[in-house]
């Protein structure tokens, strides 16, 4: 196994309103492979952004610890200030009326980074393609070319551990592709470790090498990406029927089917897409039951009732 650059233990974090209390993170472990790219999935309000604040020190858990390089960094926040940077999109850590060159020598100035070789500083430049814009102040660039100071902001401090916090959200289908190639240049090219959260199934799959999903603020699981492919694949079938079904039928679908909700007239069922859907119709055909209508949805909610066995 690769080293764990970081380990989250235990994390326990709550907030309150009024009288209400509301637990974000309830004993939420996990862990980061140097070198790997990571997804933090789960659906809004799984606590990922709390965990990842737990993190970076912006917040402070009830209890638990997090471990960078085997240092608690609850208790060493400037390791985590020195080591760790953490992305918002747009460029949101930025200065918008500094220049890019600017920027990055301030950040660099106030990490206290050691001095970055001039090789590597035109490697950087060159690989996020901002030798044209140094000059040019934030507020001037497109989104995209925002995120790519932001990024060589963090790579001329030396920052070993990159977390982007939802960084899809909002993004078209041409921006994902770019974060996506952005990504993967600062794991290959400059060894960088990412961590980044996301309820977007599809941007973790083809993005990330290994996978947590969290859930109500716990850890269901954590494996490489690639063992997560039969979750991923996980559908709901919304099945509307010709007639109300009886007692003696919704029997028979229960004991057959991972059934999400079901009335008379409708049934939800979270079935595995790689199984063939005749088996589906050909269970329902035995049990006298006639479909009237059949539509899909393959989210990340899906996939969750699956892991946990239909419940919510």
């Amino acid at each position: 196994m690769a080293d764990k650059l970081l380990c989250v233990e235990n994390l326990n974090k709550s907030f309150k309103t009024g009288k209400t209390k509301t637990d974000a993170l309830i004993n939420c472990s996990f862990y980061v492979e140097k070198g790997s790219v990571c997804g933090l999935l789960g659906m809004n309000g799984a606590g990922k952004t709390t965990a990842i604040k737990c993190i970076s020190n912006l917040l402070i858990p009830e209890s638990g610890n997090v471990f960078y390089n085997s240092i608690d960094i609850t208790k060493k926040p400037k390791i985590a200030a020195e080591n760790i940077s953490v992305l918002l999109d747009g460029g949101r850590n930025l200065f918008w009326f500094l220049s890019v060159e600017e920027n990055i020598k301030y950040f660099s100035l106030i990490k206290n980074a050691k001095p970055v070789d001039q090789k590597k500083k035109n490697k950087i430049y060159e690989y996020l393609e901002l030798n044209s814009i140094l000059k040019c102040p934030i507020h001037q660039l497109s989104f995209g070319m925002k995120q790519r100071a932001n990024i060589a902001a963090a790579l001329m401090n030396s920052s070993e551990l990159f977390i982007f916090d939802e960084p899809t959200t909002g993004l078209d289908i041409k921006f994902q592709n770019d974060l996506k190639n952005l990504i993967k240049i600062l794991n290959t090219e400059f060894g960088v470790t990412v961590l980044l959260s996301s309820h977007d199934m599809e941007f973790v799959k083809e993005t990330c090498s290994d996978c947590v999903l969290i859930h109500e603020g716990r850890t269901l699981r954590q494996e490489k990406t690639e063992n997560f492919l039969t979750l991923f694949n996980t559908v709901i079938y919304e099945i509307i029927f010709r007639k109300t079904i009886d007692d003696s039928q919704k029997e028979q679908l229960k004991n057959s089917f991972s059934i999400v909700e079901m009335n008379d007239e409708v049934c939800k069922i979270a079935w595995n897409n790689s199984n063939d859907l005749n088996e589906l119709f050909l269970k329902l055909d035995g049990f006298g039951i006639k479909i009237k209508t059949l539509s899909s949805e393959n989210t990340l909610r899906s996939s969750v009732i699956n892991l946990i066995g239909g419940e919510k």
